[in-house]
């Protein structure tokens, strides 16, 4: 299954970056620096030498782990089963956090929510939850490598990816969405391990439909984001280019019609583009601009664990400060945005990346052969290669909590 290395996970990222270009209706006005690009070839480059550490350690041959393949085993369905509850109490947690606690419904909208909430709020139910309800989509990754699993347990599997699902849309996101799309996927192919038993013509129908239906909800989203701001299609269209650099090309500029259906489309269609493509353009202009007399040495990436150090009366960065240091706020600089805010253009950055390579590595040979806690971890890993190109997934979204939460249950999976 060298289809889904991490070397290979990371260049796709990057191959399908660069197809998009070609299809892109816009077109970015950024020139990158040398220095943003020697950077970035540093990055690649230490990953892979992370990547082929593994060969050279005594990591080299990995036995076979014939734990999937057994028919039934009460260790795996007890484990199911805790990680299932303990999900469903997280997400039970975070839906009084949101309609209580952080009085979701005086809002009035999803996206007066989005736009006016107070989602750094720190509560300890908010805490709590944070890292129980990812347990939801633990119980998904793990139930395709479990046999003889009993119709109450798959039943709360989908309730808890149904409302896992809910829970996203009432904040209008997502990039979490992605994430559990990505992870699913990748524990799917490692259980049927040929891509010819993955993609039949069923699945690639469900696959697309899929898509339609993220692009009818993200132009749902939008176009309510739109409303709540009081821009219309065209004025925010004006403003994205100046804020954003760049400029819209061909059919796709003209949005003066009265097709309030078409201009949507079109609108959605190029904020879809901009939100996959402008990571690496929004990468160089950081690059540029970015102070490294500000490094967050972990803050930026790994925030979550900062917060909670705070909460417990800790002396840690603020949110609002970090942030501030920011060239522009509200924008993903890919996976190595980040890493350069933590860790500069050094020594620094090549011990994470290589780290980050060994890591994965190790991983990906593990969940290959059987292993079903790095099937769990690797899920996780593999997902953060796949959107390297576009975002930092353990930075953004709820990817932290769900790498976490993936140790935790990586360790009662050991204990039981």
């Amino acid at each position: 299954m060298s289809y889904i290395s991490p070397r290979l996970l990371i260049l796709l990222s990057f191959v399908i970056w660069l197809l998009l270009n070609f299809v892109s209706p816009i077109q970015y006005i950024i020139q990158p620096t040398n220095k943003a690009v020697l950077f970035l070839l540093f990055c690649f480059i230490s990953f892979f030498i992370g990547t082929f550490y593994t060969h050279f350690l005594f990591l080299k041959n990995i036995k076979k782990d014939t734990i999937c393949v057994k028919n039934f085993d009460h260790k795996y369905i007890k484990f199911l089963r805790i990680v299932n509850w303990i999900g469903l109490i997280g997400l039970m947690f975070r839906f009084y956090d949101l309609f209580f606690i952080k009085e979701f419904l005086s809002y009035g909208s999803i996206a007066a929510y989005r736009l006016y909430g107070n989602t750094n709020e720190t509560t300890v139910i908010g805490i709590v939850s944070s890292f129980l309800y990812p347990f939801s989509i633990i119980a998904l990754v793990f139930s395709f490598h479990v046999n003889g699993i009993k119709l109450k347990d798959k039943l709360l599997i989908f309730v808890n990816t149904f409302l896992f699902i809910v829970y996203i849309y009432l904040l209008g996101g997502r990039t979490s969405l992605s994430l559990l799309a990505g992870m699913v996927l990748i524990s799917f192919i490692i259980k049927r391990k040929k891509l010819s038993l993955v993609f039949n013509l069923k699945r690639i129908l469900l696959i697309i439909s899929i898509f339609l239906l993220f692009f009818i909800y993200s132009s749902i989203i939008l176009i309510n984001r739109l409303e709540e701001m009081g821009f219309t299609i065209y004025d925010h269209l004006n403003y994205m280019q100046n804020e954003r650099h760049f400029i819209v090309k061909g059919w796709f500029a003209d949005i003066h019609s009265d097709n309030i259906l078409v201009n949507s489309l079109k609108y959605t269609f190029i904020s879809l583009v901009h939100y996959l493509l402008h990571g690496y353009y929004q990468f160089f202009l950081l690059f540029e601009y970015f102070d490294i007399n500000n490094l967050g040495f972990g803050a930026y990436q790994f925030y979550p664990i900062f917060k909670l150090g705070n909460f417990i009366g800790f002396d840690t960065p603020d949110f609002d400060k970090l942030m501030g240091n920011l060239e522009t706020q509200g924008v993903y600089t890919t996976f190595f945005g980040p890493v350069y805010t933590d860790f500069g253009f050094g020594s620094l950055t090549f011990l994470f990346m290589f780290i980050f390579g060994f890591i994965c590595q190790l991983s990906y040979k593990k969940a290959i052969n059987g292993n079903l806690s790095n099937i769990l971890i690797y899920s996780y890993l593999g997902t953060v290669l796949m959107h390297s190109s576009f975002i930092n997934m353990i930075q953004s979204g709820m990817g932290l909590y769900v790498f976490v939460s993936m140790l935790l249950s990586v360790l009662l999976l050991k204990f039981l």
